[in-house]
């Protein structure tokens, strides 16, 4: 376990149950925290699977993977890009509505003025749908590789993230971790587990698809963006 004290407040301390901190200078300071110096990382986080990768097909119902395309791409309402966190207890959840049910209630608000608020509670339970069908049921294709962590707490929910690109677009070098706590303390969390799904029926031309397996070491050769 390891701590930190926030120096505009002695009294906040961080404390983590699972990893060290360590320095680690990624070439950006955030302008929250110009006057605390080079950044810190979580490190050496205990978990069930280390530098694996598994690539699979159709993992989520197609009516599913329609809806969230179609929402990212604003053909229905909404935005192209949103998010919200899963925790492991939403998705044991019963009071989760079906997906046609979702359709409606996006149907139904699609143009009022409070659409917003609509639709956060939409997109949530849709995210909600995702993590079920990608890691947590019977047949999830990656369930093997967090079964123990899920089972000892060690994960306590899902960051999800829904965007969409148009052709050409690219995304600049970084690591996913958690903003907040980064702009607050200074402070680099990594997720513990990450992954992609392509919510498209479309086939995809050219280009390769490449996985860097050397992590953290990879990122602090190249530094941030």
């Amino acid at each position: 376990m390891g701590t930190n004290d926030n120096k505009n407040d002695d009294n906040a301390r961080l404390k983590f149950q699972n990893g060290t901190i360590a320095a680690f200078d990624d070439g950006h300071i955030p302008d929250t925290q110009i006057e605390n110096g080079p950044s810190k990382i979580v490190q050496n986080q205990r978990k069930q699977s280390k530098k694996f990768l598994e690539v699979s097909q159709n993992v989520l119902d197609e009516d599913l993977a329609d809806t969230i395309y179609d929402l990212c791409m604003k053909k229905i309402g909404g935005s192209k890009a949103w998010g919200t966190y899963v925790t492991i207890l939403d998705t044991e959840r019963d009071d989760i509505p079906q997906l046609s049910e979702l359709v409606s209630l996006i149907d139904y608000h699609n143009g009022e003025p409070n659409i917003g608020k609509s639709m956060e509670k939409v997109q949530h339970a849709l995210a909600v749908m995702v993590v079920r069908q990608f890691l947590l049921n019977k047949n999830a294709p990656v369930r093997r590789f967090l079964s123990d962590d899920i089972a000892s707490g060690a994960i306590h929910g899902v960051g999800v993230w829904a965007l969409s690109s148009c052709i050409d677009t690219q995304v600049e070098y970084h690591i996913d971790y958690a903003e907040m706590i980064r702009y607050e303390h200074n402070i680099i969390i990594p997720p513990m587990y990450g992954g992609t799904l392509h919510c498209t029926r479309g086939k995809i031309g050219g280009g390769e698809f490449c996985v860097n397996n050397r992590g953290l070491e990879h990122y602090e050769l190249h530094g941030y963006k």
